[in-house]
C-alpha cells in the first residue's frame, strides 16, 4: 500500500514553478521573474518550504473532526511576520477558513488569481504506516505524512508562492489570493460558508457570478450525499490538469480568470 510522499527536492522546481501564477504580462516579455532570483536565494526557499512543509504535516487535522483551526493559526503566523494582509475566519468549534491577499501593484483591472487549497485530511490508520503519519520525517529523499499528497503539499506550495511573490517584490497586474479553506473532505462546510458570508474577498469574479451553496474546488459539478451542487461563473474558466500521482493519477481544477467557461 503506497504512503503519501512527496520528494524533497521537488519542493524547489515547485517553488520556482508556481511563482509564475504572479507573473505580470510585462514579464513574460522581458523573462521569468524567477529568473531574477539569484541560485543561492532559491535554494533557500526550497530548504524553506521543505521546514515548512514538515511543521504543516504535524499538524493533525484528521477529518472528523478537522481541528483546522491549528493550520489556519500556523499560516496566519508566518503570515503576520511577512507582512502579508491576512484573515483567519472561525466558523464553527475547531474549524477556521483562512485567507491572504497580495494586491496588484499596477493600474491593471484583470481579475485576481485565487490559489484554492484545503487544509483537512483524510483518517489514518498508523499501524499500516512505514512511520508515524503526523511526524513529517524524511525518509529515503521523501517526507511522509498524512497530506503528503492531499493536499498540504500543494497548499505549502501556493503558501511559498504568496512568500515570494511578497519578498521578491514581483510586479502584479493582479491580486494573488491564498484561500485555505476546511472541511473539503466531508461535507465541504469550509467552502460553503465562505461563498455565503465573505464572497466580496474573491474579487469581481465572484459577486458578478451565480453560485448556489457550491463547492468551488469541485469540478464545475459533483455529487455529495445524494445531492447535486453546480457552479455557474461567468467570464471564468474551470479547467483541470493531470498530474502524477505515485501509480496514479489524479485531477485538479484550475481557475484562470478572464477566460469562458467552456468546459
Amino acid at each position: 500500500m503506497l504512503k503519501p510522499k512527496v520528494r524533497v527536492y521537488f519542493f524547489g522546481l515547485v517553488c520556482m514553478a508556481a511563482v509564475a501564477l504572479g507573473w505580470s504580462q510585462t514579464a513574460s516579455i522581458h523573462g521569468l521573474a524567477s529568473d531574477r532570483i539569484p541560485l543561492e536565494r532559491m535554494k533557500e526557499y526550497s530548504d524553506l518550504a521543505v521546514r515548512w512543509q514538515r511543521e504543516y504535516l504535524r499538524i493533525d487535522t484528521t477529518n472528523p473532526p478537522g481541528n483546522e483551526a491549528l493550520a489556519a493559526d500556523f499560516f496566519k503566523k508566518i503570515l503576520d511576520r511577512e507582512g502579508i494582509e491576512n484573515r483567519v475566519f472561525s466558523y464553527a468549534a475547531g474549524r477556521a477558513d483562512l485567507w491572504a491577499r497580495i494586491p496588484k501593484n499596477t493600474s491593471s483591472t484583470l481579475r485576481p488569481i485565487i490559489l484554492l487549497n484545503h487544509m483537512d485530511v483524510v483518517t489514518s490508520a498508523a499501524s499500516h504506516w512505514r512511520v508515524p503519519p503526523f511526524d513529517g520525517q524524511v525518509v529515503d529523499g521523501s517526507i511522509y505524512g498524512r497530506g503528503a499528497q492531499d493536499m498540504k503539499n500543494e497548499g505549502l506550495a501556493q503558501f511559498m508562492v504568496m512568500v515570494m511573490l511578497q519578498r521578491e517584490k514581483v510586479e502584479l497586474e493582479r491580486d494573488v489570493i491564498f484561500l485555505a479553506v476546511s472541511d473539503e473532505e466531508v461535507d465541504g462546510t469550509g467552502s460553503d460558508w465562505f461563498i455565503e458570508h465573505e464572497r466580496d474577498l474573491l474579487g469581481k469574479w465572484v459577486v458578478g457570478g451565480r453560485m448556489q451553496r457550491c463547492n468551488f474546488m469541485q469540478r464545475a459539478e459533483r455529487r455529495s450525499h445524494e445531492k447535486r451542487y453546480r457552479l455557474e461563473v461567468p467570464d471564468v474558466d474551470l479547467r483541470s490538469r493531470t498530474v502524477g500521482v505515485g501509480r496514479r493519477t489524479r485531477r485538479h481544477p484550475q481557475l484562470i480568470s478572464g477566460r469562458k467557461l467552456t468546459n
